[in-house]
């Protein structure tokens, strides 16, 4: 299943790819600006439940980002 998500469709991206980006595509009309630094996903009890995130310079920052959003998992 892992070298299935990893093989590289047509238009050049992986099947992990193609699923991240449209798990994480904005539904709402008009669509909402994309997120600098990270991005939050539903989860089983919220609609901000997990977020998703590139390591940031400052660890603070991410610290910061898990407290003001009431993060759980990480």
């Amino acid at each position: 299943y892992l070298n299935y998500l990893g093989e590289e469709n047509v238009n050049g991206k992986t099947r992990m790819q193609m699923q991240y980006e449209d798990l994480c595509e904005c539904h709402h009309n008009p669509p909402c600006s994309p997120p600098v630094d990270y991005i939050t996903l539903p989860g089983y009890h919220r609609a901000d439940e997990f977020i998703v995130a590139n390591w940031p310079k400052e660890c603070v920052e991410l610290w910061q980002l898990v407290w003001s959003h009431n993060c759980q998992t990480l």
